[in-house]
């Protein structure tokens, strides 16, 4: 869950604060060491300032991963503490650029923190720069430019937190986009891997079954598409996606992997019992053809099922392991299912009745 003073992306929040600390401590040693060259006294204050700051940016590069999250907006609000600091300390009654230097804090808030913490990094903003106005320029001067800033604090947040929540909306539209298959409704593979990856982190003893994977293959879906055409091929996929999706228990995750390539989820499942429930798919859809202006289209899968057991998680063995499994039932006649397990231990047994498996029998071609 994400902290209301965090950042909308910490990486990125960490990354521009220290380019940030190491141009700006950079630049007041620049400027320090401009003014020594032109005979002026330098500020010890400014250069101290300065080192410290361009030596924490440059460490943040380094070590950025794993600090506190709502560690920005502290660092956002220290800014605007610092920038108030050297301008008394050098007595700054520049005005216009002195001041304007309060907005760079606020800019970075809106961009990169959460709106919370940006708003409270522009109230302290509109403070600290009121303190700084009020104490180094006249008072009448201050009356008079200080409400310009003021009010350029508060607009500034406001636009461009507008912005970053149209970009967010962009995002999760985007997001959405790619988690759908366009033609099935179903999940894609990116979704599934997501969900396949977090299943497999669960602790043994919140789930010692296991979990299985089923990678389902039409078979001569190439000839459908060659003899009915590809708008009766789209309409076998999307059949197939309602057809699984209404078969398959609350829980599971159905997804199209692409093509003719299908793949279903199983948590908390054991192997016999994956391996049953791919067969009951299988059945499932030989028993529920398309039916398309009036034709009738027959359809199987072959499916190869994997299985990892409870706190191993091995994404890519289990994946591996299904197309493996799926393979051998292509080979072996299609129409049938294959189980294949995370250790590479095929759990297959040759038969007769297209089903080869733990105990079960083989088969044939249909």
């Amino acid at each position: 869950m994400h902290s209301a003073l965090g950042s909308r992306d910490q990486r990125s929040a960490a990354l521009t604060a220290a380019a940030l600390l190491s141009s700006g401590g950079g630049a007041l040693l620049l400027d320090q060491a401009f003014t020594a060259i032109s005979g002026e006294p330098t500020s010890v204050t400014s250069t101290v300032t300065g080192a410290v700051i361009a030596v924490l940016g440059l460490s943040l590069f380094r070590w950025h991963a794993g600090l506190p999250d709502e560690l920005w907006m502290v660092f956002t609000i220290l800014m605007l503490g610092t920038i108030l600091v050297l301008n008394i300390a050098t007595n700054d009654t520049g005005g216009g650029g002195a001041q304007l230097a309060f907005l760079l804090p606020v800019v970075y808030a809106s961009a990169f923190l959460r709106p919370m913490a940006a708003w409270a990094v522009a109230a302290t903003a509109a403070v600290t720069s009121a303190v700084s106005a009020f104490t180094l320029i006249p008072f009448e001067r201050a009356v008079g430019e200080y409400p310009f800033l003021f009010v350029s604090i508060f607009a500034l947040n406001s636009v461009l937190l507008a912005s970053g929540r149209r970009q967010d909306r962009l995002v999760a539209q985007l997001d959405a986009l790619a988690s759908v298959d366009s033609l099935t409704g179903l999940a894609t593979r990116r979704a599934l891997t997501e969900k396949v990856a977090a299943a497999l982190d669960v602790a043994q003893d919140e789930a010692p079954e296991g979990t299985g994977l089923m990678i389902l293959d039409v078979d001569r879906f190439k000839l459908i598409n060659d003899t009915l055409g590809h708008p009766t091929g789209d309409a076998v996929l999307a059949h197939l996606g309602q057809v699984l999706r209404t078969s398959v228990r609350q829980g599971d995750t159905v997804a199209r992997f692409g093509g003719d390539e299908f793949a279903v989820l199983l948590p908390g499942t054991s192997a016999e019992d994956a391996f049953r429930r791919a067969d009951e798919l299988r059945l499932t859809i030989r028993q529920r053809p398309l039916t398309r202006d009036g034709l009738e289209v027959p359809l199987t899968m072959s499916v190869g099922v994997a299985h990892a057991p409870g706190g191993r998680p091995d994404l890519e063995g289990l994946y591996i392991a299904a197309d493996q499994a799926l393979y051998r039932a292509k080979q072996d006649g299609r129409d049938r299912v294959e189980l294949g397990l995370v250790d590479d231990v095929p759990w297959h047994e040759a038969g007769g009745a297209g089903v080869g498996g733990p105990g079960g029998p083989g088969g044939g071609v249909s």
